[in-house]
């Protein structure tokens, strides 16, 4: 406690319970070190305040723990807010219908001598705010951020009134873009990082997903149309040797070859998308991380069944023979953006640092980010930028323009960047992919 109080801000990540902060003797002295740090002006963000001796300094009558809300309503002008403009930010789904999985959340009542910035729909308060004496503040959360941020990226899926893609997610963005406005709120001179390069009003980060044999003889006419734009791509490329269910074996053949070629001379990036593209990529084994071509034989014998296949084995053995057409091979997507358990930590051994397997819908948010590893050691050190838009769709060219590019202007307000999946497509559709390319990234400031 007293190394954490050292700090500007301090969030007491967790559950703020007596286990904590202590009970009798200890938990009045915890109390009094965070009110003396709140008399120096310091700030303090609580999850799940639940510990009696803690209350007080956050302006706590009484709590009422409940796994049964459904949502978080944000309200009034507070500072900390500002961000928060537009309406989809301002409401927070908690519930899962699908999977029939529900938030452990704490509600406030509060006192006199707090505010409320949020209310669960039960009515009890959701995010409080306590002045102190000396300048410092007591913010109160009702739930903790491992269920309303990490629980969504690491695909508990905790909101089942998402879309998957294509839509101006939030849930998890909201309370980082929160903490962030407590940061600039509170911190005279607080510093923030631009997400976006050279003074740009925002990222924007194009990508193809050649997962098809046919794909490869388009993709040099999209690179370079990509380039003229000064938009290099980065291109996430099945490495396919094997006839099966799904496709010819297509990797290392002239067309593959001349993709290669033209994603290195357009100042792209070559990227896995695994070795078979399996549709049981999710459900496939870990593997032992000894998996090496061409002894490693994965066979996608349908829709369901994928044999000789792993983890490890579509991680290792990909970036090893795409690093025979690119020196290094860092970034990943899996196929049909399938996440199994254990992913990011596998493509930590396995050499990789960024990943794209999921989309703003599936992680209610824009935001790159790192989840846990499985072994209790810390974070993975692979950040994954999630899909914003995929033009997976044929006609409706203008619609599809619009939406991309209001997507992009609305991540771009809150700082994210924008991943854009594209698909080489035939001729007739290259058309329709280039004009739109040229439109929504050449959006004006």
């Amino acid at each position: 406690l007293e190394e954490a109080l050292r700090y500007r801000v301090t969030v007491f990540a967790g559950t703020l319970s007596s286990a904590v902060i202590g009970e009798g003797d200890d938990a009045k002295e915890g109390a009094a070190q965070v009110q003396a740090y709140l008399s120096r002006g310091g700030v303090v963000v609580g999850e799940a305040v639940t510990a009696p001796a803690a209350r007080p300094l956050f302006g706590i009558d009484r709590v009422v723990e409940s796994a049964a809300r459904e949502e978080i309503r944000f309200e009034g002008d507070d500072p900390t807010l500002a961000d928060l403009d537009q309406k989809e930010e301002r409401v927070v789904a908690l519930d899962d219908a699908a999977q029939e999985t529900k938030v452990g959340t704490v509600g406030y009542v509060t006192g006199d001598t707090a505010s409320v910035l949020a209310r669960f729909d039960d009515g009890t308060a959701a995010l409080t705010r306590r002045e102190h004496e000396g300048g410092g503040v007591a913010y109160a959360v009702g739930a903790r951020f491992l269920d309303l941020i990490t629980r969504h990226q690491e695909g508990a899926r905790f909101s089942s009134k998402r879309r998957y893609v294509n839509s101006f997610e939030t849930a998890a963005d909201v309370w980082q873009l929160w903490l962030r406005g407590v940061y600039r709120t509170n911190v005279d001179g607080g510093v923030t990082i631009g997400t976006a390069p050279k003074g740009a009003p925002y990222a924007v980060v194009p990508t193809l997903s050649l997962n098809f044999s046919q794909g490869a003889r388009f993709t040099p006419e999209y690179v370079n149309a990509a380039a003229r734009l000064k938009a290099p791509t980065t291109v996430f490329a099945d490495t396919h040797y094997i006839d099966d269910w799904l496709d010819r074996a297509w990797f290392a053949t002239d067309e593959f070859d001349a993709a290669a070629k033209a994603v290195a001379a357009s100042g792209g990036e070559l990227a896995s998308h695994s070795v078979a593209h399996s549709p049981v990529f999710n459900r496939l084994a870990m593997g032992t991380g000894a998996e090496r071509y061409p002894d490693y034989r994965p066979f996608v014998a349908s829709r369901t069944k994928t044999t000789g296949a792993s983890i490890m084995g579509e991680l290792r053995v990909s970036r090893e023979l795409l690093q025979g057409y690119q020196r290094s091979v860092h970034s990943f997507r899996s196929g049909y953006l399938l996440v199994p358990r254990g992913l990011p930590q596998a493509q930590d051994a396995a050499g990789y640092r960024f990943d794209s397997s999921s989309t703003q819908g599936w992680v209610a948010g824009a935001f790159p980010f790192q989840v846990p590893r499985l072994d209790g050691r810390g974070y993975a050190d692979v950040t994954t930028f999630p899909v914003v838009f995929e033009d997976a769709a044929r006609g409706d060219l203008k619609g599809r323009i619009t939406r991309a590019a209001e997507l992009m202007r609305r991540n771009g307000d809150n700082g994210a960047p924008s991943v854009l999946l594209y698909y080489p497509r035939d001729t007739d559709a290259l058309p329709d992919a280039l004009p739109s390319w040229r439109e929504v990234l050449s959006l004006p400031r």
